[in-house]
């Protein structure tokens, strides 16, 4: 049996009349649509049109407002955005709190191949960028209105900026300066966090090639960063603000620990295909010097990858979702390795693009066919809201809600809602309606027996209820 060319898949999009550029759109778009109109509000969605609302409804532009609620633990940029959006129409839909994001994927997955394209053939730059679209940890958030993919895409945007310098000779102070911006706006999406990603890569890359010199830029880049989110940091700080974000007392056991790495290292190694198929052995051929060619960014790319991976494994909360910034460099080294095995190991490269291809029909069957054919499983949230919506609508009246009695998610479908306690509910002036447990409930009764509380809907999906709270 003749074997199949590995590069057959990908020869006749570099030849056709099409630029790359524009299947890279043809391809984005037949991944986001129509999930980014089927799909109702998950994940954390909720929370980031909730920071919008509380800026353009409320006026919590500086310090975020999670639907009156002070969660000023990181910058909240995208948010900030999109209550720009609001100010000026009003309100907005949930596909537009979903822009921010998929406009970040499609301008990530260009990087991408423009970054490839200039050490490898169209081929291995077009692979690059479908590593980027068909990852795993991608799709799962390939319409979610989050920072993750947005701050991936800036965090790798200065890396750009700096291997361009780097190659050139070393990155001028203008340059640095350069990078210290651009981080900054990562800073500003979601908080210091994630730069520690870009400054473990870069280091470490430095450091091991003994330039010791471009640690002075490093620093000036880090400190143009620290300038504009610890300015941030500085202006809405509170005493009260110190326990945000502040881990639950009591570690993992031994065993427990060992357990969250090993699923934590599986999982990443699944979220990161197809590229990695092709990485891993791209690595071994680095370190051997098997490879000539790209061997300083190849070198470059692994430790922006992999040492903030390795920070991330040892951590004991660590999720594989914080290592998102690293996968458009893993996409780039994807490239990198589809030019280098073309010739050498043509199996190994067609099993990744045959990975890649299961990948592709997988999500257009589920974009495509699926969604379609079934919306209301991909609206559990949109449906949960209906009725509180639909029964608060024939009686106006403030809405509450107490603590966790139903997900953020449900929060974005209802008419301005409020997260309270029930000793704020107990002070609220009555007519209102609120959204509380059953213990919550009686505990409001027990603080104020003077009023009426009617019960009005079960939420059994949230285990809970929706009550109207009036005068007798």
């Amino acid at each position: 049996m003749r074997f199949i060319q590995p590069d057959l898949p990908l020869v006749w999009l570099t030849r056709s009349r099409l630029s790359p550029y524009a299947w890279i759109l043809i391809l984005w778009a037949l991944l986001v649509v129509p999930g980014v109109f089927l799909v109702g509000a998950h994940y954390d969605e909720g929370t980031t049109i909730g920071l919008a609302r509380g800026a353009f409804q409320d006026g919590h532009w500086l310090a975020p407002h999670l639907y009156g609620y002070r969660v000023a633990e990181r910058p909240a940029l995208v948010s900030w955005l999109l209550g720009v959006v609001g100010l000026v129409f009003g309100d907005f839909d949930l596909w537009v709190g979903r822009l921010p994001a998929v406009g970040a994927l499609l301008g990530g997955a260009m990087l991408v191949y423009w970054f490839a394209r200039r050490a490898v053939g169209r081929q291995g730059a077009t692979f690059a960028a479908a590593c980027l679209l068909l990852s795993p940890m991608v799709i799962q958030k390939l319409i979610t209105a989050e920072n993750d993919g947005v701050v991936s895409i800036v965090l790798f945007a200065a890396f750009v900026v700096w291997w361009i310098g780097n190659a050139a000779g070393g990155p001028t102070l203008v340059r640095w300066a350069v990078i210290g911006l651009v981080l900054a706006v990562a800073g500003l999406v979601e908080g210091p966090q994630p730069l520690g990603l870009f400054f473990l890569g870069v280091g470490l890359y430095l450091v091991v090639r003994r330039k010791w010199r471009e640690l002075a830029g490093l620093a000036l880049a880090a400190l143009i960063a620290a300038v504009f989110v610890g300015g941030w940091y500085w202006a809405v700080y509170q005493p009260d603000d110190a326990g945000l974000g502040k881990a639950a007392a009591g570690g993992p056991t031994a065993g427990e620990y060992l357990a969250n790495i090993l699923h934590f290292a599986g999982q990443l190694c699944l979220e990161l295909m197809p590229a990695l198929i092709l990485v891993v052995p791209l690595a071994i051929d680095v370190l051997r010097r098997r490879i000539e060619a790209n061997r300083e960014l190849v070198l470059a790319l692994l430790a922006y990858a992999v040492s903030g991976t390795v920070v991330l494994l040892f951590w004991p909360s660590a999720v594989t979702r914080q290592a998102m910034p690293i996968v458009p460099a893993v996409a780039v080294l994807g490239g990198i390795g589809y030019h280098h095995f073309l010739a050498r190991l043509p199996r190994l490269v067609l099993g990744a693009q045959i990975v890649a291809g299961g990948l592709l029909v997988y999500v257009l069957v589920l974009n495509w066919v699926v969604m379609p054919l079934f919306p209301a499983a991909f609206s559990l949230n949109a449906d949960t809201a209906q009725p509180i919506v639909a029964a608060i609508v024939e009686r106006p009246a403030p809405v509450y809600v107490v603590g966790t009695a139903v997900n953020r998610d449900v929060l974005f479908y209802l008419p301005k809602p409020r997260l309270v306690s029930v000793d704020q509910l107990a002070q609220a002036k009555p007519p209102f309606w609120a959204i509380v447990t059953r213990d919550d409930e009686r505990d409001l009764q027990v603080a104020r027996p003077d009023l009426a509380i009617g019960l009005r809907l079960e939420i059994p999906k949230a285990k809970a209820r929706l009550v109207e709270v009036t005068k007798p």
